[in-house]
This record gives C-alpha cells, sequence and structure tokens, in this order.
C-alpha cells in the first residue's frame, strides 16, 4: 500500500468529540468510504472534498474572503470532485429537506451546459452507490 497516498487520505485525528451537523455527517460517512474504496485499489478516480464553507472567522476579516475569491474560489460548488482519465463529475449533498442555495443552482446549471455530471444527493449511500455505477461502466468490474 502507498504510504504517502495513505497520508494523503487519511485524517490526522479523530473527529469523536465532534459535534457534526447532518450533512457534515453524511460528508465523513462518504468520504470514510470512498478513503477505503481508494486504499483498497478499487477507485480510479482522484476525488476531494471542496472546503467552501463560509468561516465565522471570515465574518471579520472580509479581506481574507476577498483574497479567496480573487484566487478563484467558487461559493456553490459542490462538496465532492470525482476527476478520472476520461470523464469527470461532481457531487453535492443535502440532507434532509435542505436545498441547494442560488449559487449551487447556477453552478449545476452550469455543468449541464457543459455535459458535466452533477447529482444532489441526500445519503452516503446514494453517494457511493453513483461512484460505484460510474466506476463500473468505467472498469467493467463491480466492486
Amino acid at each position: 500500500m502507498n504510504k504517502a497516498l495513505m497520508e494523503l487520505l487519511l485524517p490526522s485525528r479523530s473527529i469523536g468529540g465532534s459535534k457534526l451537523k447532518p450533512e457534515q455527517a453524511i460528508c465523513v460517512e462518504f468520504a470514510n468510504t470512498m478513503r477505503k474504496l481508494t486504499l483498497e485499489g478499487n477507485l480510479s478516480y482522484i476525488w476531494f472534498h471542496v472546503p467552501n464553507e463560509f468561516l465565522p472567522s471570515t465574518r471579520i476579516n472580509y479581506s481574507f474572503e476577498l483574497k479567496q475569491k480573487h484566487m478563484g474560489k467558487m461559493s456553490g460548488v459542490p462538496d465532492y470532485c470525482f476527476i478520472g482519465e476520461k470523464d469527470s463529475f461532481f457531487i453535492e449533498f443535502k440532507a434532509g429537506k435542505g436545498k441547494q442555495s442560488p449559487n449551487q443552482t447556477v453552478f449545476e446549471g452550469w455543468c449541464a451546459a457543459q455535459d458535466v455530471p452533477y447529482y444532489l444527493c441526500r445519503s452516503a449511500n446514494e453517494g457511493t452507490a453513483i461512484v460505484l455505477q460510474r466506476e463500473q461502466a468505467r472498469s467493467g468490474k463491480s466492486i
């Protein structure tokens, strides 16, 4: 197993004592499954979470938020990006009856205009099923 890849994928500490919001809990469960699939060699996509949340400290430090915007940060980018040799796709998670923000709807429309698949999921299992389905279509092997 590739030690450097493990260091990229695995968190350095547990969040066992942290209270997660429902959407965060879904994302952690999903990411844990993606880590497992990647480390087992069963996922040929490069994937990552896009940390686009608004941090409390940036409410005070508008300069930091402005700098990020100038560097390319985009509001509305989905939670996860998957990049493959011949295809890519995005997954956005929403807990319960959560709705997309207006910027997320704009980004989804941009994806549709470029024929880039965009999925809105309500559970880690739903997201995992999409990834496994795309992996199977891509590689021809079921996991």
